[in-house]
């Protein structure tokens, strides 16, 4: 291996943080065996049942892996030694026969785990990894049989804030065990959730629609917007039908409307068959009489083809069910002012009270059966983690980096609002040419157009966009009129600046120009900064593409970047056309610069610890190929640019804390922007870091968590790798202030988002809410047709390919 080049470095001092993060003090010593519980629906119920109803002496102490595993630290005591038949009864669902059955194989033990920790075994293996989940189930368990739950974190009504618009805000405790070097982790933080809110089915419905009234009010007609936004609201759900005797819990198909008046053929005692409407059958079978036979009901189906038509009044929403769709928009900032707390106050609720230090009832482990029968041991203290503050990088402003002034006097265009923009917009810069004295025939677009748009004008913005970028292809800026009548003074003056380095950027301007001692080694030689990342529709969305973004560098600062994007099969995580994508951009670079770039930096955006080596490998295979194909169509006898690829992660949990309050921001008490660490939560098989490049202004600051994969630069020296992405982290060229991760992994993030302004109207990718969901549940069983997709995506307007659009 060849030895590591010798890089600047800045200045950077030692500094203490707490982590939310405990160590597993004794790894479990047991052999745990598997069984497989049958294939069978609602394993869940079954299991629930099987632990604490029907077998608990069998079955007390088992862990379920969600899907069709139990896991158990004894041989299980089944009626056939290896295997067992239950006859059960499951709540609202009736009677169930389920198979319990030995897995042949090997039994689970954590002696790779401890091997993989310690350094013995390079890899994690599938038998380290079945080790780690196993020890997820092990501290889950207690609590996810307890409270709701998504498998990863469980929600309590400890604390919880109404949304209204049938939805409730719950907090909770996110738990995921995280193998570290020579120790194990248990990452505990702060989580929120969204649930629907229990209660009888036409109140929430009223609340979702806004209306105060009575039942009366929800008599809508099929297809009607009433009628829509309840469909998709109630979809899947639960709810319990409440008759005399008995409460079942079904799960909603559809609306029905006029469901008292809804007619079916019921089949008498003698065989015959006899008319009959929902109304009728529910006096004469239960005696009970609808109050609102006119309003909507909900189907429930059967199965064979068969539904059935349920009142609405004798529905109860059933509790603890999850929201697992986009937020509303008005929902979002509440969803996020729920989540918010001062670091001392998030580390006070994961740790216990300050001073004696006691634990939340829910996050007692020395209590949890099954980590007690495990044999595991979990400190309750957080670990201290030693990291270092690195210098801030010097910042360069000058004129001589901005964009020309706008010098011609500006014409002014009144729209007239969606389904006119596109002729509002050409119409806007005819007026400019006339107002500039252009020539006759002199067709050029204006540098740039500012909008004024109204309150609340998403669809408006979302047409301008699509003009500006794609089909007319020049510069637009968006400002807001009660934005602009808000502010005054001082804020009146910030808001212009900001709206001001957007412009510039736009107009191919420089704002400022980062500069650190490895950064500057760095951009001596020919270089290129490339940020990636895929964009996937809604939670559940099968019928909708993903969205791949590239953007790169192409000057000689790292300031100036380009884009380009592709659609590609719905949650495909790799790049299916990495490999013609940086093709284009090292093509585009050659033909800004006359000359071949000799260092590709690539941040990856998005990937998980699953596919660091199958999908991360196969990118940088194509990167790889890219250059080969680049090389030789042009002939090149210089050396391959070196490359060093890296992800940058932001969904995960860990948070930092300062050990003395004076080593926090005074304003916000975070741990201070700069501050980066790896010893003591580094990855075994990866060179990662995490580094906290923003000052947080509310709530506790989320550090980035930056994995090495490919590393030709520096030879995996993480120390530069630090500096210039702490330093990348300050080339945003929309702030004025340093941000959460490096400036084009941001910059590709964006580009994905923008994605709805380069497909057809017709396509529906958005809905009106702005989120990208299926429309029904007829279109989401239809099979996906990417080549439709595609031909409906259109390319940003080759005159922006040089314009930060996307900024």
């Amino acid at each position: 291996m060849a030895s590591a080049p010798t890089v600047p470095l800045g200045q950077r001092r030692p500094m203490a943080v707490y982590a939310n993060a405990f160590d597993v003090t004794q790894i479990p010593v047991k052999a745990y065996e598997q069984y497989d519980v049958g294939a069978v629906r609602w394993r869940h119920r079954i299991v629930e049942r099987l632990q604490n109803h029907e077998a608990p002496r069998v079955f007390r102490l088992c862990l379920f892996d969600g899907k069709s595993i139990l896991y158990s630290a004894a041989p299980l005591d089944l009626p056939d030694g290896t295997s067992g038949n239950y006859t059960l009864v499951v709540p609202g669902k009736g009677r169930v026969t389920v198979k319990v059955a030995r897995v042949a194989g090997e039994t689970v033990t954590f002696d790779d785990l401890k091997k993989f920790l310690t350094g013995k075994i390079s890899d994690q293996t599938p038998k380290v990894s079945v080790a780690l989940n196993l020890l997820q189930f092990i501290i889950r368990q207690a609590p996810n049989l307890k409270y709701p739950n998504n498998g990863r974190a469980y929600f309590t009504s400890g604390g919880s804030k109404d949304l209204r618009g049938g939805l409730q805000l719950f907090r909770g405790f996110f738990q995921s065990v995280r193998p570290a070097i020579g120790r194990v982790l248990v990452n505990v933080d702060i989580s929120a959730a969204a649930m629907y809110k229990p209660g009888p089915f036409v109140d929430v419905a009223l609340e979702v629609l806004n209306i105060r009234g009575n039942a009366r009010a929800l008599s809508f007609k099929k297809h009607s917007k009433e009628w829509n936004i309840l469909s998709q609201f109630f979809r899947n759900l639960l709810v319990e039908i409440k008759l005399p005797k008995k409460t079942v819990t079904k799960k909603i198909v559809g609306l029905v409307e006029a469901a008292g008046r809804f007619p079916f053929t019921q089949e008498s005692e003698d065989g015959s068959s006899l008319p009959t409407t929902v109304e009728e059958y529910y006096h004469k079978t239960y005696n009970i009489r609808l109050a609102f036979p006119d309003i909507i009901g909900i189907e429930l189906s059967r199965g064979s083809g068969k539904n059935t038509v349920i009142p609405a009044e004798l529905c109860t929403v059933a509790a603890g069910q999850r929201y697992n769709r986009k937020l509303p928009q008005n929902m979002t900032s509440m969803m996020v002012d729920f989540s918010k707390f001062r670091p001392e106050k998030r580390l006070e609720m994961i740790v216990g009270q300050k001073g004696d230090r006691v634990r939340p009832p829910t996050l007692e482990y020395a209590t949890s059966p099954y980590i007690q029968d495990a044999g595991m041991e979990i400190s309750e203290k957080p670990i201290t983690i030693q990291g270092q503050l690195l210098k801030a990088p010097t910042i360069f402003y000058g004129k001589k980096q901005s964009a020309a002034s706008v010098k011609a006097k500006p014409s002014y265009k009144r729209g007239n609002g969606v389904g006119s923009v596109d002729r509002d917009i050409k119409e806007a810069c005819a007026l400019a040419l006339v107002s500039a004295g252009a020539p006759r025939g002199y067709n050029k677009p204006p540098e740039i157009v500012l909008v004024i748009l109204p309150q609340s004008a998403a669809d408006i913005r979302q047409d301008v966009k699509r003009a500006g970028d794609v089909t007319l292809g020049v510069s637009t800026q968006c400002v807001r009129e009660d934005n602009i009548a808000k502010f005054s003074g001082r804020q009146l003056d910030q808001y212009c600046n900001n709206i001001a380095i957007k412009i510039n950027a736009r107009l191919t301007g420089v704002n400022s120009i980062p500069s650190s001692p490895a950064y500057d080694w760095l951009t001596k030689e020919d270089f290129m900064f490339f940020g990636a990342d895929v964009g996937h529709p809604g939670a559940g969305v099968q019928n909708k593409p993903s969205v791949a973004s590239v953007v790169f560098s192409y000057d000689r600062h790292g300031v100036k970047y380009s884009a380009t994007s592709r659609v590609q099969q719905p949650r495909q995580e790799r790049i299916g056309e990495l490999g013609p994508m940086v093709y284009d951009a090292i093509t585009r670079y050659g033909k800004v610069n006359g000359k071949a770039p000799r260092r590709l930096m690539f941040f990856r955006d998005g990937l998980s610890e699953g596919e660091y080596a199958g999908v991360g490998e196969l990118e940088f295979q194509d990167i790889k190929e890219a250059v080969r194909r680049v090389w030789a169509e042009v002939k090149l006898n210089d050396p391959p640019p070196l490359i060093t690829y890296l992800i940058v992660g932001k969904r995960h949990h860990v948070r930092f804390f300062p050990t003395n309050p004076q080593d926090g921001d005074r304003k916000s008490g975070n741990v201070q922007a700069g501050f980066v660490a790896s010893e003591g939560i580094a990855n075994p098989i990866a060179k990662d870091f995490y580094l906290l490049s923003h000052g947080g202004i509310l709530g506790t600051s989320r550090p980035a968590h930056y994995i090495v994969l490919k590393d030709e630069i520096f030879n995996f020296d993480i120390r530069p790798i630090q500096e210039v992405a702490y330093t990348l982290c300050h080339a945003y060229v929309s702030a004025t202030r340093s941000v959460s991760i490096p400036a084009p992994v941001y910059y590709a993030d964006k580009v994905c988002a923008r994605a709805e302004y380069h497909f057809d109207a017709s396509l529906r990718y958005i809905d009106s809410d702005g989120a990208t969901v299926a429309s029904s549940s007829t279109c989401e069983k239809q099979s996906f047709n990417l080549s439709q997709w595609r031909s409906g995506y259109a390319q940003t307007h080759s005159s922006m390919l040089a314009r930060m659009f996307f900024a």
